[in-house]
């Protein structure tokens, strides 16, 4: 009996995973305050194992990963085309009334980690113990999609020529004036992502050669997923001032300082496995 149960427990295993908790979109900023999100993950796996002890681990997972940032007062400057009937060099002033622009993507994630288990006890044999398990390794996660959305009380844009010295507001015209209630939306453009994978926590026997995995993970990002090179968080158009196009905070820049310093992942958090 003892050899049977044994033999079922180095089975290599088909596994089914759910997880969540702290799902991040991990990045710092000096003008505005950052947010973790919570998301989380499904996937299957297989594991194959070399003895009773160790064994290596891979499959698939689909990942949420969720942020947002949050600034009651934002302001950004940068240079911009001289309007028309205006002179000297022009910089476009905008300040931002509670903004907030939250994020999230979806990324499929390869994991490759390395296992191994103990019996909790040995004292009973191998029949009815329940292991400890512990796996590290890695992962390549893929982004499949990518949002953000932002809003804003208000924005309140003014011009400042170098020529006169002089700020320029209250122009519509020039849209030199200040909107309410902005909101805007659009893709991320993220690239793919490296990170370190740890997971421990109790396999427990059910029946047969099924397992029940009950434990704790954390997914680190090593890299830099942020492809696009900053630009303007407001984009001004001489042919069309009072039409601006708004970007994502994660993607811009004031002056020529980027917004946030880098975007990596991190989670962690609660998983269960099913194996069969």
């Amino acid at each position: 009996m003892n050899i049977c149960v044994l033999q079922a427990q180095i089975e290599n295993e088909f596994i089914i995973s759910a997880s969540g908790g702290i799902s991040a979109l991990h990045y710092k900023s000096e003008v505005a305050n950052a947010s973790t999100g919570f998301g989380g993950s499904f996937g299957a796996g297989y594991v194959y194992f070399f003895n009773d002890r160790w064994g290596i681990s891979t499959g698939i997972e689909a990942a949420l990963y969720r942020a947002d940032a949050q600034s009651d007062n934002l302001h950004v400057e940068y240079p911009i085309a001289t309007p028309a009937g205006l002179q000297g060099n022009f910089f476009l002033r905008a300040n931002y009334e509670r903004f907030k622009e939250t994020h999230s993507t979806i990324l499929l994630q390869i994991p490759v980690m390395l296992q191994f288990q103990v019996p909790v006890t040995k004292k009973f044999g191998y029949s009815d113990t329940d292991l400890f398990y512990v796996a590290a390794g890695f992962k390549l996660a893929f982004p499949v999609s990518a949002k953000y959305n932002q809003s804003s009380t208000s924005v309140t844009t003014s011009g400042y020529s170098d020529y006169t010295e002089q700020t320029y507001e209250r122009m519509p015209n020039h849209g030199f004036t200040a909107y309410e209630s902005v909101k805007s939306s659009g893709s991320l453009d993220f690239g793919l992502a490296y990170m370190l994978a740890f997971e421990c926590g109790m396999k427990w026997h059910t029946s047969g050669k099924n397992f029940l995995y009950t434990g704790i993970y954390s997914d680190y990002g090593l890299n830099n997923i942020n492809k696009e090179d900053a630009h303007e968080l407001l984009v001004y158009t001489a042919s069309a001032p009072s039409e601006y196009r708004y970007n994502s905070f994660l993607q811009s820049q004031s002056g020529n300082q980027p917004l946030v310093d880098k975007v990596s992942l991190f989670a962690i958090g609660i998983k269960l496995k099913w194996s069969f």
